[in-house]
């Protein structure tokens, strides 16, 4: 507001544009040097354990900044992998040189790493199995028994655990009170 101030008379702003108004802005808390900055947070960035579409979309935010060619913003890229899948990469002698179909290639060896991992957690999809013959039962079922009410049950008919009524022990305020508090401003 304090930026915006010496431009407001009558009520009015006084600037051309919106662009007039961003570029105020920029100049009052913009980045001096966006370049060097993305630079330097770009030389940071790294993949470690998240999926490599969160990565490249913070890689993307920072190579907008840069004049970046495919094949500075592919060893860009590289630079910042996970160590598995730099691995993988490793192992995968037809790289392409584009750099997008670099990005769908690690985009696709990274989910069949993340695939691979949650196989052995057994974390994977895994059909339900049913015995081939399921013997049928002549005895009937045993019935549940009835639900015990619960010490918190609000006489509401539910069981288990409910929220509390911090209502229940409070005195309401007759309409007079409540009149009465409302003159004295209470």
């Amino acid at each position: 507001m304090a930026q915006i101030m010496p431009f407001v008379a009558n009520h009015r702003i006084n600037l051309q544009d919106v662009a007039a108004l961003i570029t105020i802005l920029e100049n009052a808390f913009g980045d001096p040097d966006r370049v060097a900055t993305a630079e330097q947070e770009l030389n940071k960035l790294r993949q470690t354990n998240r999926e490599f579409s969160l990565y490249y979309a913070e890689f993307q935010r920072l190579i907008a900044e840069l004049d970046y060619n495919d094949t500075a913003k592919k060893n860009a890229l590289r630079r910042g992998l996970s160590e598995e899948l730099k691995d993988t990469l490793a192992q995968n002698p037809n790289q392409p040189e584009d750099f997008q179909q670099f990005v769908n290639l690690c985009n696709r060896l990274d989910n069949q790493i993340r695939a691979r991992k949650a196989e052995k957690r057994g974390d994977g999809y895994r059909p339900r199995q049913t015995p081939a013959h399921t013997p049928r039962t002549t005895q009937p079922a045993t019935p549940k028994p009835a639900p015990v009410p619960h010490p918190t049950n609000t006489n509401s008919g539910n069981y288990g655990t409910v929220p509390m009524d911090l209502s229940a022990n409070c005195r309401h305020n007759t309409p007079e009170e409540r009149q009465e508090y409302m003159t004295e401003g209470r």
